[in-house]
């Protein structure tokens, strides 16, 4: 019973991604994330004919992780006010208090 698919389940998280807000909060992401990686591939091209193969090799990994993670934060924090902004949507799961 507890592995079983459920229709009712299935159908109130379809609405909930249909939902205009969530339709939103994705396209936002989608752009942000595009734009980050065009960037991402622009600094490596400059870096990539600017300065040395082992330069690159070492300044590379940092300047990636870097942006990654500030991507991911922000992606983060913009879901998580999306998500106050509207609690039905309730993208992320949320600490019980």
């Amino acid at each position: 019973m507890m592995s079983s698919d459920h229709h009712e389940a299935r159908r109130r998280l379809a609405e909930r991604w249909r939902h205009p807000t969530a339709l939103r909060v994705f396209r936002t992401l989608s752009l942000g994330w595009a734009v980050l990686l065009l960037l991402s591939a622009a600094q490596q091209g400059v870096l990539a004919f600017t300065v040395s193969p082992g330069m690159m090799m070492a300044l590379e990994p940092p300047v990636q992780l870097t942006a990654t993670a500030l991507g991911v934060a922000a992606s983060l924090l913009y879901v998580r006010r999306s998500q106050r902004l509207a609690p039905e949507l309730q993208m992320l799961p949320v600490r019980a208090r």
